[in-house]
């Protein structure tokens, strides 16, 4: 009896864990992310070629609470917090002296070696890239607005222990 139940049990896990498998091999040719699930590259969207300035008003993200991009190389994306402050945009990524951020946030090493990114909003796509801060002076202008949005501050002593990676998302 009890044997029977383990081949049971056993048979469960088996079938989610392939399931959970086949989910994660199709979400790398989705069109986009599927909320903390990185996705493929985008397929949908208008791509916008900016001569002059930015046609991405900032002010209309401001209040969103995540926005989508997509790495050039490798192709993939993903849906990360946002904060615009002084007509500035920033990401960050948290938790990077932890040791389970190797596994789950392989983006900003990805993001060291190639930090061109297509940013998506509202079906259109902007070109950008992202630059790294390391002056630990900005986390003040910025943990404000990712306290208000998130909870979540950031202290120049996040900045320079490298727990936390704030990139300014900046045209190419």
């Amino acid at each position: 009896m009890i044997i029977k139940i383990l081949k049971g049990i056993l048979g469960l896990a088996i079938v989610v864990l392939l399931s959970l498998a086949i989910f994660l091999f199709y979400m790398r040719y989705h069109d986009g992310p599927l909320e903390i699930i990185s996705g493929g590259p985008f397929q949908s969207g208008t791509m916008v070629t900016e001569a002059n300035g930015s046609e991405l008003e900032l002010a209309s993200i401001a209040d969103r609470v995540t926005i989508e991009f997509q790495l050039e190389q490798p192709p993939r994306s993903r849906t990360v917090w946002l904060a615009v402050q002084d007509n500035k945009l920033y990401v960050a990524s948290a938790y990077m002296n932890e040791g389970y951020a190797k596994i789950w946030k392989q983006w900003p090493h990805q993001a060291a070696d190639d930090n061109r990114i297509l940013l998506r909003v509202d079906g259109k796509i902007y070109p950008r890239k992202l630059v790294r801060i390391f002056d630990s002076s900005i986390a003040a202008t910025v943990s404000p607005e990712m306290e208000r949005k998130y909870g979540m501050q950031i202290s120049a002593g996040d900045i320079e222990s490298a727990s936390v990676w704030l990139y300014e998302v900046v045209m190419r």
